[in-house]
This record gives C-alpha cells, sequence and structure tokens, in this order.
C-alpha cells in the first residue's frame, strides 16, 4: 500500500457499499449503495451495520479495480470481515480548522454536507436548516432556520454532529438533530 493511503480518511466506493475509513482514528462507516433514483440497492452483507462506526480492525491495500479486505468490529464480539472491489478511492479533505470548523467565535454560515442531505448553519444568526436531499428521511422542520440552543458536538469531516434546537411551535420542547457521517464543510456567503 503506497504510503500515501496509510493516513488520513478515504471515501471508497465499492460493489454495492461506500465505506468511509479514517486510517487514524482506525473507524470505518459503512453506507449502502444507492440507485440512481436514491433507493439502497439490496444484496449488502450484514445491513445491520449500516451507517454504525464501526472500529477498523484490518485493511488491505487500497487500490482501484482490485480486492479490498477489511475486518471491522461492533461490540466485543461481533466481527464482520468484508472483501469488495474497490470502483474508486478518494481522499476526503480535512476541515479547514483543525479543532473545530464551526468554532463559536468564527461566526459566518456555514454548508455541512452528508452523502444524504446538506445542514446550514448561520452561526452570526445562530440557526440550524436541514435540507435533506432525495435518499434522506424526512424530518420534522426539514427546510426550516431552526434556533440552535446547544450544540453537543460540532461538525467535522469524518465525524457527526449532535445539536437541540428550539421548537419553534412549543417553546417547552427541543427538536434534537444528529447528521449523518460528514463528508465536507464549506463557509457560505
Amino acid at each position: 500500500m503506497a504510503e500515501a493511503t496509510r493516513r488520513g480518511i478515504w471515501a471508497v466506493l465499492t460493489d454495492p457499499a461506500l465505506y468511509l475509513l479514517d486510517l487514524e482514528q482506525q473507524q470505518a462507516v459503512r453506507l449502502p449503495a444507492l440507485d440512481r433514483r436514491g433507493r439502497p440497492v439490496t444484496g449488502s452483507a450484514a445491513p445491520e451495520l449500516d451507517g454504525i462506526v464501526l472500529r477498523l480492525l484490518e485493511h488491505g491495500p487500497m487500490t482501484p479495480g482490485r480486492e479490498l479486505s477489511l475486518l471491522l468490529g461492533c461490540g466485543d464480539a461481533h466481527r464482520e470481515h468484508i472483501t469488495a472491489r474497490v470502483r474508486r478511492l478518494t481522499r476526503v479533505e480535512p476541515e479547514v480548522f483543525q479543532e473545530s470548523p464551526l468554532a463559536r467565535s468564527a461566526g459566518g454560515a456555514w454548508a455541512v454536507r452528508t452523502l444524504t442531505s446538506t445542514h446550514l448553519w448561520d452561526l452570526d444568526a445562530n440557526t440550524y436548516t436541514r435540507l435533506p436531499g432525495p435518499s434522506a428521511t424526512a424530518m420534522a422542520y426539514d427546510g426550516r432556520p431552526l434556533q440552535i440552543h446547544q450544540v453537543l458536538r460540532w461538525p467535522r469531516v469524518g465525524r457527526v454532529s449532535y445539536l437541540t434546537c428550539h421548537d419553534p411551535l412549543d417553546e417547552s420542547t427541543e427538536q434534537w438533530r444528529q447528521s449523518a457521517t460528514i463528508i465536507a464543510i464549506q463557509q457560505v456567503s
């Protein structure tokens, strides 16, 4: 394996899934492949592991056109060995700031992308808006800016974000949001 593919976060497209591999944190997330209409492709081994952050116990060479061997761990006992042909390999660029790209002091508006949605964080207005893609599950208040109450985990590439927002129809209720694994963060004007 080339030295360059021993570090960093990689998006590895195989048949029939996409893997996000964080080689430094030794973590992996498997996302099911989608057809042209955004529906999950059937036939994935152990579909109950899709979308869960797993321990990356071992991995073989990551080369397009060749077989990739992964040993993933979930909990203490469950291990899943997966072999799949690599169709495409892309390095996921690190976020703009090392510690937290959306640090409260940064301000501004940010687009946080996952494979299924875009999340708009307007730190100047203290609002969060979820814009689901065609394959995303609908949530209450999609497309509507919500007042941020508390950020429990700031967005970072290769990770998920958690926050709570005030419910616009009931001040005594909060809406919570957890993103899928984040693949890009971009400041917007």
